[in-house]
């Protein structure tokens, strides 16, 4: 049996000089209880003392009611950011429109965003803007990817069309059905015309020459030795037809306005 008083000096052991649990006190107070059960048995050798004063810290942190170190809070897991808006030009003209692109986006997390847009390999940055393009597909895709700098990004996209005369465009003629191979350079078009009815390939002398506006009004005058067209009409948002109107003379014919569809080849 363990006498009660040392039992309470175990119990209460604090370190002199702090007030604290003090396990050298402690292993003491432990070295004298095991004395007085076995006295034949103890040595206060060193490793002994070692042995005692473990002991006694595992005893006062039961005795003392020694709480567990608090565990680490969970690591702060980012939060995505969300797009909730994003626009752009649906349609325009190679090298004359502006299209205006924005975009709005939020964070749960409050952190600052950034915005970056690529258009079909053309890079812009900022929630919006204006941009030109220059020939390429007609139909783009616009890629915005938000970002929060922390890991956390968001994507959306958005198709527009950009509307260019270069290219392959076929129209009924006069008689059959005539193509052109066309070239825009900002507002000018030019190219070379061919009837397919009978072969017929104005190139030079002047072949094909006209304009276009950056709201797809369009007029060019096909000429050669027996004939002075003219085209006037809009391209639609397809950006692959126009809707117009033939004038002039085709060998004996007159034309004064009569409907005449053209529409883009290929790709």
């Amino acid at each position: 049996m363990i006498p009660a008083r040392l039992a309470r000096d175990l119990v209460f052991a604090r370190n002199p000089g702090n007030g604290e649990p003090g396990p050298e006190h402690a292993a003491h107070v432990l070295g004298r209880i095991l004395t007085r059960s076995n006295p034949a048995s103890f040595n206060q050798s060193v490793e002994m003392k070692r042995a005692l004063s473990a002991v006694a810290i595992c005893l006062l942190g039961m005795a003392c009611g020694e709480k567990a170190a608090p565990t680490a809070p969970p690591p702060v897991t980012n939060a995505a950011p969300s797009i909730t808006s994003m626009s752009i030009t649906e349609f325009g003209i190679v090298d004359l429109s502006q299209f205006t692109y924005a975009a709005s986006a939020t964070d749960p997390d409050g952190d600052s965003l950034t915005y970056a847009w690529d258009f079909a390999g053309t890079a812009a940055a900022g929630s919006s803007g204006q941009s030109t393009f220059g020939n390429g597909a007609t139909t783009r895709t616009a890629t915005l990817t938000v970002s929060d700098g922390k890991g956390g990004r968001a994507t959306n996209s958005r198709t527009f069309i950009v509307g260019s005369m270069t290219g392959d465009w076929a129209a009924p003629g006069p008689h059959a059905q005539f193509h052109m191979t066309l070239s825009q350079a900002g507002g000018a078009v030019y190219g070379r015309y061919v009837d397919v009815s009978d072969g017929d390939n104005f190139v030079s002398p002047p072949g094909v020459q006209g304009t276009i506006t950056l709201d797809g009004i369009v007029e060019f005058h096909i000429t050669g030795a027996d004939r002075r067209l003219t085209f006037r009409g809009q391209m639609d948002p397809t950006g692959r037809r126009i809707v117009g109107a033939m004038f002039g003379s085709y060998f004996d014919l007159s034309f004064n306005g009569q409907s005449c569809l053209i529409t883009k080849q290929g790709l």
